[in-house]
């Protein structure tokens, strides 16, 4: 359902990109690409590695599901450091 949200999309789309019955929309996959901070050749299959740093791949795809106020908190903690 996360996904879904960030990707303001419907969770049987999503379902369905999963499960290879349909692919999501240029657009879409554009998004789902900065979700999950892997290029639209890594969703194509053209790209075999997965980003290297699979930690920033995660904080990202939290991260964007943040509320505005939360990201400015978290900015500020993670500036602290």
């Amino acid at each position: 359902m996360d996904l879904a949200n960030a990707l303001k999309v419907n969770l049987k789309n999503v379902s369905r990109w999963e499960l290879g019955s349909s692919a999501p929309s240029f657009e879409a996959a554009i998004e789902l690409g900065k979700v999950l901070n892997v290029s639209l050749d890594f969703l194509a299959a053209i790209e075999k590695e997965a980003p290297k740093n699979a930690l920033t791949a995660l904080f990202n795809q939290k991260a964007n599901a943040l509320s505005e106020k939360q990201k400015s908190a978290l900015k500020t903690i993670l500036e602290a450091f």
